[in-house]
């Protein structure tokens, strides 16, 4: 008996023993488990954080550039801008690129045509013809509203699009970087400061035609033969009101871009410029911006 009770003893002993040893490695696996919980966290808010400074790093890069470029452009003041200008300007040797556009080259949504408007929605949102003209109807509409004093309202912000009108997201992404409500202007548009998109817009889907003139633009823009274009929706007048588009390179794949829009024979807040907006500075493919 003495001999039995010892071995049941011993056995119990290794049925604890190896049940203590489960319990070791569960606990060793959970807390494994609970590291690399920790590990993957702790790597993502080393992420956020260090996209967050590259952010503000970049930003405050490009907007020094744009104020040089602004400060530049107020002590050697001309008639105006027709065209798209680009520079590189050094701060902290790192090079910025500034490009200099006429908000004239985009489509003022407060004076454009119904039918410049439609065109706006049918060539470069994607819409139907009847839906596009739908649109065009809804921002004429809207834009005429009058206010308490009998004035109209007109739109404030491109984001008006989607408050005053039946608009879908995906078509006002495509459209917003060609119209603008920072005119007061006859409505047409100016060829010689118009993005490739925007010229799409008036050669009414003619991609050929819009990449020839384009290529014109970037070459030698006082040489656009603008003869094949509706004469009533273009107009090459120089204007003040500008968009100053600084692009900061980031790696090889990526860059930073920020834009301010301004009015530079205004004076506004002791500068002797004004600032119509400023879009929040975002990361792009490299080459968009090329």
């Amino acid at each position: 008996m003495s001999v039995a009770n010892g071995l049941e003893k011993m056995a119990q002993k290794r049925r604890q023993i190896g049940m203590a040893l489960i319990a070791v490695l569960w606990m060793v696996a959970a807390l494994g488990i609970m590291m690399a919980g920790v590990i993957h966290v702790v790597r993502g808010e080393l992420r956020i954080v260090g996209n967050a400074r590259l952010e503000v790093v970049n930003t405050a890069l490009a907007d020094a550039a744009i104020r040089i470029a602004l400060r530049d452009m107020v002590v050697n003041k001309g008639n105006g801008f027709r065209a798209v200008q680009n520079r590189v300007i050094d701060i902290f040797d790192k090079q910025v690129n500034l490009k200099t556009i006429p908000l004239s080259g985009r489509v003022d949504l407060n004076s454009a045509t119904t039918e410049l408007l439609s065109d706006v929605f049918l060539y470069a949102g994607g819409e139907s013809r009847q839906s596009a003209d739908n649109l065009a109807n809804q921002v004429i509409q809207a834009r005429g509203q009058k206010s308490a004093q009998g004035e109209a309202v007109k739109l404030h912000a491109v984001e008006d699009l989607l408050l005053f009108t039946r608009l879908n997201y995906s078509t006002y992404a495509k459209i917003k970087s060609i119209v603008t409500v920072d005119l007061n202007g006859s409505g047409r548009v100016n060829p010689l400061a118009a993005s490739l998109d925007t010229l799409r817009v008036l050669t009414q889907g003619d991609v050929e035609l819009a990449r020839q003139l384009y290529a014109s633009q970037l070459s030698n823009p006082e040489f656009m033969d603008l003869t094949r274009l509706t004469t009533t929706h273009i107009e090459t007048a120089p204007v003040m009101r500008l968009a100053l588009q600084a692009v900061v390179r980031v790696d090889d794949s990526s860059s930073f871009m920020r834009e301010w829009r301004v009015d530079v024979a205004e004076s506004s807040r002791g500068l002797p410029w004004r600032v119509l907006g400023m879009d929040a500075g975002r990361f792009v493919p490299v080459e968009a911006t090329e």
